[in-house]
């Protein structure tokens, strides 16, 4: 028999369990300009009430260290082929997905968890499913895989069932059964979510060999003591700092390879490069490589074997510092 929440308290108590992260800020958005902010404030039933009736909508900071309580993916188009596609694949790997209307386009897809999961393993699963299906650009919340110093709270994704737009038939989940309109009984579906667990997604990341940031930082302790002391070579700095005009993927390629070697992760190593790509300027009308090609190339260089700072690499040639200790040692 399927359950049913009641009352206001066992609302409020089952959605803040389903939508759960940091406690100590949460996200919001002015209702009539759209403009989000942050409030630095307790996350508590007030909070979740206020968003139900429709006072002041709540979003969600998922990732508190490197766990969270559920993903999701924000796919911002109206076209349902991607949704049915994510949708389709989530199911042949056992994973249940529930899809919400977002409250000006597209759509979200919620997976949520039995117990704090490693985010980094959640996110792979997930990166795995949209490479699979062609849509690897597609925003996943969270955006990274742990919170660290220099990081408090990473990015909050509104959660649904925000009252004014609910009464829109926004924010709410929808039914791919019956031609993705809005079910019914929105309070019903969520107190029998079907969650995953972190077996599947381990037994999923060994099956598929997938690479998670958890993994990188084992292989990098393991051989810890081979590059503690290694710094990124001059030529990579510059590479990084300026961007380059050529070989864009065999640069990529390259940086990642000294990335991993001073100890970045995975994770980190993504996201310097993206912002790596926007300083390039590719010659004769070339277009700057795409985040498909960053992660391809930087997860070929952290799970290959590769050493060599590829000094004699036509990318590397003309950032080569006549003074690098490297290259006079050759």
């Amino acid at each position: 028999m399927n359950k049913q929440a009641d009352s206001q308290d066992e609302k409020t108590e089952l959605f803040m369990g389903l939508f759960a992260g940091l406690k100590n800020v949460y996200g919001s958005y002015d209702i009539k300009t759209g403009k989000a902010y942050q409030v630095k404030a307790m996350v508590d039933k007030k909070t979740i009430i206020s968003h139900l009736w429709g006072s002041q909508p709540y979003g969600v900071y998922l990732l508190v260290g490197d766990k969270i309580r559920a993903i999701a993916v924000d796919f911002d188009t109206n076209d349902l082929i991607p949704v049915v596609r994510f949708t389709a694949k989530s199911g042949q790997l056992g994973i249940p997905v529930y899809i919400e209307r977002s409250k000006s386009k597209g759509y979200h897809i919620w997976i949520f968890f039995e117990h704090p999961v490693a985010a980094s393993k959640a996110r792979a699963v997930v990166h795995y499913i949209l490479n699979k299906i062609g849509y690897s650009a597609t925003e996943v919340f969270p955006k990274r895989d742990r919170l660290d110093e220099k990081v408090s709270y990473g990015n909050f994704i509104n959660t649904p069932l925000f009252c004014l737009s609910a009464k829109h038939q926004r924010t709410v989940f929808v039914d791919p059964e019956n031609n993705y309109l809005p079910f019914e009984d929105q309070w019903q579906l969520l107190y029998n979510i079907e969650k995953s667990s972190e077996d599947r997604l381990d037994c999923l990341i060994k099956k598929l060999n997938l690479i998670t940031s958890a993994h990188v930082n084992s292989t990098r302790t393991q051989s810890r003591n081979r590059h503690e002391n290694y710094s990124l070579p001059p030529c990579k700095q510059k590479m990084l700092d300026q961007g380059v005009t050529q070989y864009q993927r065999l640069s990529c390629f390259r940086i990642a390879i000294c990335l991993r070697r001073t100890g970045v992760s995975f994770d980190s190593a993504i996201s310097m490069l993206k912002a790596w790509a926007t300083r390039n300027r590719p010659q004769n009308g070339k277009r700057i490589i795409t985040e498909k090609e960053i992660i391809a190339q930087t997860r070929s260089a952290y799970t290959g074997r590769y050493r060599s700072v590829g000094c004699e690499c036509p990318s590397v040639i003309p950032f080569c510092d006549p003074n690098c200790p490297i290259r006079n040692t050759r």
